[in-house]
C-alpha cells in the first residue's frame, strides 16, 4: 500500500491511497485490503482507534491496482465520569436503563469530532427513512409528485420545485380523502391540479408504475422521505440540526460505554462469545459458524463488552 496523501486535522484523517493488485490477492479481496490499507494508514499517523471510515471515490487501474480517497475520525479522548453508583430521578413513564446511562453520558468530557456526529445523523436519518417508508400516504405523494413533474415538463411548463410539490400535495390530498385506489380518481384528481388531458396523465401514471418497479430500495426510500419532508414543510439540513442534540447524545453514549469497556477491563471469553453468537443465530435463522462468518467474531465480541458494560452502570444505579 502506497500512501499518495494524508491529512490529520482536528480529530479528522483524510487521505488518497494505491492499494496494489499483490496487496489485494493477499487479502482475498478488495474490501479486506482496504480494511488492511486504513489499519496501515492509522499506523503510519499514529492513532489507534479510527471510526467511520469511508471510502469516497474508487479507481481501479489497469494493472489491477486500487486508488481510493478515504475520510475517517479518530476516537477522541474520554475521560470518564462518574458512571458506577449513578442516583437518578426519572419520571413515571421513563425508561430506568436509557435515563441511567444518558447521566453516564453526561458526565464525560469528550471533543467528538464533526464526521462521527455526522455518521450518527445519517443512522438517525435512515431509521427515520425506514418508519416513514411504513406511510401508504407518503408512497403515494411521491408517485404524484413524480407524475406531475414529468407532465409539467412534457407540457413545458416552468414551474418551481416548489410549486410542483405543492401541485402534488393538493392532488395526492384529494386522492386519499376519497380513500381511492382507482386509476381513474388518481387521474381526475392530477387534472385538477395539472392543465393535461386525462389521457396523457394516465400514461405518466402507467410510466411511473413501470419506472418504480425498477428503483432500488434506497432510491424508493429517499423519495418516499423527501415527501415526507415536503408535508414538514423542512429542508433536509433544518430537519438534520433539529436532530443534532440527539446524535451528539448518542455519539457520547457510545464513546462512555467504550471507555468503561477500557476501564474495566471487559473482554468476553471464547465460551460467552459462541454462546452469544449461537443466541444471535437462532434469532435469525442461521447456524452459528454461518453467522460468525457473516458478523466476525470481534462483532460479536463488541456487542457483548458493550452489553457487559451497560448491565455493570444500570445495576449499580439506584432509582
Amino acid at each position: 500500500m502506497q500512501i499518495i496523501s494524508s491529512k490529520l486535522d482536528n480529530g479528522m484523517i483524510s487521505a488518497r491511497l494505491l492499494i496494489e493488485y499483490d496487496d489485494i490477492v493477499m487479502a482475498a479481496g478488495q474490501q479486506a485490503a482496504v480494511q488492511q490499507a486504513i489499519v496501515e494508514l492509522s499506523e503510519s499517523l499514529g492513532v489507534s482507534d479510527v471510526h467511520y471510515a469511508s471510502v469516497n471515490e474508487m479507481t481501479e487501474t489497469d494493472n489491477g491496482d486500487l486508488e481510493i480517497v478515504l475520510e475517517a475520525a479518530v476516537s477522541p479522548q474520554v475521560t470518564l465520569g462518574q458512571y458506577k453508583g449513578l442516583k437518578i430521578k426519572i419520571g413515571h413513564n421513563e425508561d430506568f436503563e436509557k435515563a441511567v446511562l444518558r447521566a453516564a453520558a453526561d458526565n464525560i468530557s469528550v471533543e467528538i469530532p464533526e464526521l462521527i456526529i455526522d455518521r450518527q445523523l445519517d443512522a438517525i436519518e435512515n431509521e427515520a427513512k425506514s418508519e416513514v417508508l411504513q406511510s401508504t400516504a407518503l408512497h403515494t405523494l411521491a408517485d404524484i409528485y413524480s407524475i406531475i413533474s414529468r407532465l409539467n415538463i412534457e407540457l413545458k411548463d416552468d414551474k418551481s420545485i416548489d410549486e410542483v410539490w405543492e401541485q402534488a400535495m393538493k392532488a395526492a390530498e384529494n386522492y386519499i380523502d376519497q380513500n381511492a385506489q382507482e386509476v381513474e380518481l388518481m387521474v381526475s384528481s392530477i387534472k385538477e391540479v395539472c392543465n393535461a388531458k386525462e389521457e396523457r396523465i394516465f400514461r405518466g401514471i402507467v410510466t411511473r408504475a413501470q419506472e418504480r418497479s425498477k428503483l432500488t430500495a434506497d432510491e424508493i426510500a429517499a423519495q418516499v422521505f423527501e415527501a415526507y419532508l415536503r408535508t414538514e414543510k423542512k429542508s433536509l439540513d433544518a430537519w438534520r440540526n433539529e436532530r443534532r442534540e440527539l446524535a451528539e447524545m448518542r455519539c457520547r453514549e457510545e464513546l462512555m460505554l467504550k471507555a468503561v469497556i477500557k476501564a474495566e477491563g471487559i473482554c468476553p471469553n471464547a465460551m460467552e462469545i459462541q454462546q452469544y453468537a449461537y443466541e444471535l443465530a437462532c434469532s435469525y435463522g442461521m447456524n452459528v459458524d454461518e453467522f460468525l462468518s457473516y458478523v466476525g467474531e470481534d462483532g460479536i465480541r463488541a456487542q457483548l463488552s458493550q452489553q457487559k458494560a451497560v448491565k455493570l452502570i444500570v445495576e449499580s444505579a439506584k432509582g
